[in-house]
Order: structure tokens, then sequence, then C-alpha cells
């Protein structure tokens, strides 16, 4: 039996993802796709089929693996700068949007210890060389992305030996 029903009280537009996954996002609605199928509706009859390549979204080794994100951070950081934190463990949040190309800009603290600290933070996260980009229906799409950057005196021992920074310099 084939049964047809007429929508004719839809008008408006329904995408179908296509493809490989670019990037998930959480629960799946809003993940982008390689390519996106637009479906316009008017009382219910198709009037017109977009077809959006997605192909220029792309993560970069940072944004796809976090150890490594967490290796060029904690390299990064003037150890100098980071007062002791005794038995401590900070956690902070370093927001930022990028641009068409992967470069980071605007990037803030969204949650932060201490000026000295919030800055080195801050610092670091704009040295990153690329983040990922994300392209929706064809067109480049500023995200807000968020990075943790957690420091405790186990971290800097293990990430001053490979920068050889004296732990004696640090600010107490």
């Amino acid at each position: 039996m084939d049964w047809k029903v007429k929508a004719d009280w839809f008008s408006g537009g329904i995408v179908s993802p296509q493809g490989k996954l670019v990037h998930y996002i959480h629960m799946g609605y809003n993940s982008i796709y390689e390519n996106e199928l637009e479906l316009t509706f008017q009382k219910g009859k198709l009037v017109k089929e977009q077809w959006y390549h997605n192909y220029m979204s792309e993560g970069s080794v940072y944004s796809k693996d976090p150890d490594k994100l967490k290796q060029f951070l904690y390299s990064h950081i003037d150890w100098n700068k980071i007062p002791d934190l005794k038995q401590q463990q900070i956690c902070m949040y370093v927001v930022f949007t990028t641009d068409g190309k992967g470069r980071l800009d605007s990037v803030s603290v969204a949650k932060g210890y201490n000026v000295q600290v919030d800055k080195e933070a801050a610092r670091v996260a704009k040295m990153l060389p690329e983040w990922q980009v994300v392209y929706r229906r064809g067109k480049f799409e500023p995200w807000l992305w968020t990075i943790p950057i957690a420091l405790s005196e186990s971290i800097r021992k293990q990430y001053m030996k490979k920068t050889k920074l004296p732990k004696e310099a640090h600010i107490k």
C-alpha cells in the first residue's frame, strides 16, 4: 500500500545532512556534515533544492587531539609567572573565536585565578597556531570555543623539566 499525505499546512525549510560527519556537537542535533541539502516548501509543495558544501570545515591537530593541546599549552607557559600553588589545583577557562583560516582572535579568560595568571593563560592560548574552522551551509560560521587550563605543582614539575626553567624562579 502506497500512502501519500500532502502536508499543505507546512511552509519552510528542511536541512538533510549528507556525507561524512565533520564536527560533532553533543546530541548530534547541530553537528556539521560534509554536505547539506536544504529543501524549501511552500504549502507542502517543494519549491527549491539547494546543496551546500562544507568541505572547508576542518579541525586542527590541537582541536582533534587533547593531549597535543595540553602539551602545547603547558610547554609554552612561563612557569615563572605562576605562583607556588602548594597543594592547590587551579582550573581556568579560556574562550576565543577564530577567523575563517583557523587563527585565534578575541581571546579572553572566562574563569580565571588572578590578573597575572589570567594574562599568562591568555598569552599562551593566543600562541596556538591554528584551531578548528567551521562552515555551515557553505559559509564560515564563527564559533565561541572554550579550553580548560589546569595548573598545579605536579603539572609545573612535569613541564618545567621539558622547558628547562628553574623552579626557584617562580613567584611565591
